[in-house]
């Protein structure tokens, strides 16, 4: 049985699968297996995907029908047999280091949910995220990547990838399903994930009416956590109901960051807010 199972997701990417791969197979730690899930592609991502499975038996791949980042992240992982996850987009590279630097921390105390690197951008930009995890900035902004280390019963506790995050945030909404339980987050200070940004990913094909509308979804789906952090929110943007004018407002504003998560109509909220406080 490996003691972890790298998730990685394909859709139409076959050019880029091969680099992602090829990463995995480069790992100085070697008890690994690595599940590709083929979410429909309509390229020649079997083939590639097949070729590497004759390569190494520790490379493991099926198709689906297309369901979506989400849906085909957990997939994956009902087929994983390790105990320990790390999700890898199939156009993304880690260092041939990164298990061997994540592992030994995560093993080293179960308190620790999740354990995530500095990472490095490639493609049209070079630059290096290497955000330390705050509480208070992890409400209103992810700062942890989408490739991470953490536990298979933490995912099933967290009730897996949210598919109703569609376009975007999966990642933000399930590590917050993990920590808002309770728990410690661990940075490696050291670039071990390699980013690639390009000019027609799906994050950057968001337009302001989808990032709203991501906000105002990861707000519902952890409405009594927000709740808890901040008080009660909605007391923040009483003066502010109507979305244009907080659109408006300056990007630091704290009333314009909740507001821009709480976008529903004030009374459902409210509504909402009593219930869950009720549960």
């Amino acid at each position: 049985m490996p003691l972890v199972s790298i998730i990685i997701p394909c859709y139409n990417q076959a050019c880029f699968l091969p680099f992602a791969l090829w990463s995995v197979l480069k790992q100085s730690f070697t008890d690994w297996e690595c599940i590709i899930v083929n979410d429909g592609s309509t390229d020649k991502t079997e083939q590639v995907a097949l070729d590497w499975t004759k390569k190494d038996p520790r490379f493991i791949y099926f198709y689906q029908e297309n369901k979506g980042l989400s849906e085909a992240r957990n997939a994956g992982i009902r087929k994983a047999k390790g105990e320990y996850l790390l999700p890898l987009d199939s156009d993304d590279l880690i260092h041939k280091n990164y298990l061997i630097e994540a592992v030994p921390i995560i093993l080293s105390d179960n308190n620790i949910k999740i354990v995530y690197t500095d990472t490095r951008l490639f493609g049209i930009s070079r630059a290096i995220w290497n955000y330390a995890f705050d509480w208070n900035n992890f409400l209103f902004q992810n700062y942890i990547p989408c490739t991470a280390l953490y536990r298979k019963k933490d995912w099933k506790n967290a009730g897996g990838y949210n598919p109703n995050m569609k376009g975007g945030f999966e990642d933000w909404d399930f590590w917050m399903s993990i920590i808002e339980k309770g728990g410690k987050v661990y940075r490696i200070k050291k670039p071990l994930f390699f980013y690639r940004q390009r000019e027609n990913s799906m994050i950057g094909k968001l337009t302001s009416e989808d990032y709203i509308r991501l906000k105002r979804t990861l707000a519902l789906n952890h409405l009594r956590f927000y709740a808890d952090k901040l008080g009660d929110p909605l007391t923040l943007t009483l003066k502010i109901k109507d979305l244009e004018r907080q659109k408006k407002l300056m990007e630091n504003s704290l009333a314009y960051r909740i507001g821009a998560l709480l976008t529903k109509p004030f009374k459902l909220l409210k509504d909402l807010l009593k219930k869950v406080r009720k549960k």
